[in-house]
């Protein structure tokens, strides 16, 4: 079903996440596996799946739930709402000897293929519109998590008010990365501002300018093509008057 699921929305394979597993019972040196292939995104020919994708989250999304939405990062018109998930990713077995327990220990943990090294058990799972139930919510029979979600996929626009605005300039790493031929780019601003968002060659060069001119407060996400661009290592760059960083994408053929 995963997969019947995924190829509808990806056009092409894409590896995403893998497993590691403790290779020193003195240390807690971790090992890759050879899973990658398990959670692979197998895509499929013709148009993908274009439309928002709204993915509701919260704590108790655990084991597969986390490693679904951890495939689902890929997806260039994804977006998250709701709290993090539990972080518990990976392989577990059952602790004996505790008849009245149902107790398990983990084996493993999970690392994204393009973050070697960063693993994902216990981390916070970065929410894009961070939003939740509040007694009020609850006593009139409200969904504020699924009315943000419906209210982004209708109009396209993230509707801040109720919520927190960002309290910092945020550039994130674009997903999926690397890409073809398409990527998503998303970044904050905590007050209006005047915004320059540019991609770059590794000599230096302007490749396009994605975002020039000024913004409200908020959070926002642009999409860079990289079509008729060569394979490659580029730069995408924010500029404030206040702010500016820069974050590498690879285009891949």
């Amino acid at each position: 079903m995963f997969d019947q699921a995924f190829a509808k929305m990806f056009s092409q394979q894409i590896y995403t996440i893998n497993d590691v597993y403790r290779s020193n019972v003195s240390t807690f040196d971790l090992t890759p596996a050879a899973h990658s292939g398990w959670f692979v995104i197998p895509g499929a020919s013709g148009s993908p799946y274009n439309r928002p994708l709204a993915v509701l989250l919260g704590p108790s999304c655990v084991s597969m739930g986390d490693i679904t939405a951890q495939r689902l990062r890929y997806h260039p018109t994804a977006r998250f709402f709701g709290k993090t998930s539990i972080a518990s990713l990976g392989d577990n077995t059952d602790v004996n000897g505790y008849p009245d327990w149902w107790l398990h220990y983990s084996l493993s943990d999970m690392y994204r293929l393009s973050q070697p090294g960063v693993y994902l058990n216990r981390k916070e799972f970065p929410i894009d519109d961070p939003v939740w139930f509040n007694p009020d919510d609850v006593a009139q029979g409200l969904d504020p998590v699924v009315k943000r979600a419906i209210d982004w996929m209708t109009t396209g626009i993230v509707n801040n008010m109720g919520g927190s605005l960002p309290n910092t300039f945020r550039l994130s790493q674009n997903y999926p990365n690397p890409f073809n031929p398409a990527t998503t780019i998303r970044y904050s601003l905590p007050h209006r501002s005047q915004v320059l968002l540019s991609v770059y060659n590794t000599v230096g060069q302007k490749v396009t300018a994605l975002v020039q001119g000024e913004q409200d407060a908020g959070s926002y996400e642009v999409k860079f093509d990289g079509s008729g661009l060569a394979s490659g290592v580029y730069f995408y760059r924010l500029q404030t008057e206040s702010f500016v960083d820069t974050k590498k994408l690879l285009l891949l053929r």
